[in-house]
């Protein structure tokens, strides 16, 4: 973890974290009492664990892609880390003066039985065909519950679905749900 003057900075690319210490250091300032807290996705059992204060502490999770939805142990703002220099000033400005627009908050994520097993399986890496005749379903039950599953999780696509279901993060997520 890097302290700046107005952050705490969890983020182990060095780039995005000396670009952002620029950013936070030469063009920004923040307003009294709030603090910001960038981390990445590989770090955000460490924020969690850190128990920060959300009234006074702004949470911006920064991803590359993936929004993660289906995190909300606590209330985050999620930025992707991609973006332009411009979007990025004007979002933590936005984040900064609690603009309600930003802070909708993704309802929790309830995993039924039957999407536990899905997701066991697919990260077993098995095929929509193995499923099927594992769970005695037609292949098009499989193939629907793929996508139901994509879209709660927040994933844009199969890559980025399958990407999600190999993290560390997922699988500590999924034990708890």
């Amino acid at each position: 973890m890097k302290r700046v003057k107005t952050a705490d900075i969890w983020i182990s690319d060095i780039y995005l974290q000396r670009g952002l210490e620029t950013l936070l250091e030469t063009s920004f300032s923040a307003p009294a009492r709030k603090r910001f807290v960038f981390f990445t996705i590989e770090n955000y059992y460490d924020v969690k664990a850190q128990n920060y204060d959300l009234s006074t502490h702004r949470l911006v999770l920064l991803t590359q892609g993936d929004m993660y939805y289906f995190l909300s142990d606590f209330k985050m703002f999620r930025l992707h880390a991609r973006c332009d220099l411009s979007t990025l000033q004007r979002s933590i400005k936005d984040i900064a003066s609690d603009v309600e627009k930003v802070r909708k908050r993704p309802e929790k994520i309830v995993l039924t039985a039957r999407d536990k097993v899905f997701l066991d399986q697919f990260s077993a890496g098995k095929s929509v065909q193995e499923i099927a005749l594992l769970n005695k379903i037609h292949y098009k039950t499989v193939y629907q519950n793929r996508q139901k599953l994509i879209t709660k999780l927040g994933c844009t696509n199969l890559v980025n679905f399958f990407r999600t279901l190999k993290s560390d993060v997922f699988k500590t997520w999924v034990v708890s749900a």
